[in-house]
């Protein structure tokens, strides 16, 4: 189902679930799909340390977590590691997925 999610949909959740789970992660990554996710995760915890008190601005600021995202999402021949990325973060989020 992942595969066949329009691109700027995957890069939607994985930037939401990034804002979500900011501060949740710590040490070194050991694959890139969790490298990916703790660097979305550092870029949301880093705007929201900047006084960033939006998702919806965190999500369609053009910086390099967006850019990390929207290369993720496009990413036609590598799905798994976006969605393995967005799982991560998503398993992260300490209040549940918001509405």
């Amino acid at each position: 189902m992942w595969q066949r999610v329009a691109p700027e949909t995957r890069r939607m959740l994985l930037l939401q679930a990034a804002w979500e789970a900011r501060g949740a992660f710590l040490g070194e990554a050991d694959d890139d799909a969790l490298r990916h996710a703790a660097y979305l995760a550092e870029a949301a915890e880093s705007a929201a340390r900047g006084g960033m008190t939006q998702r919806t601005d965190f999500v369609h600021l053009l910086s390099p977590h967006y850019l990390l995202a929207q290369s993720l999402a496009f990413d036609l021949d590598d799905v798994e590691t976006s969605l393995a990325a967005a799982l991560m973060l998503a398993t992260r989020i300490s209040t549940g997925w918001p509405a």
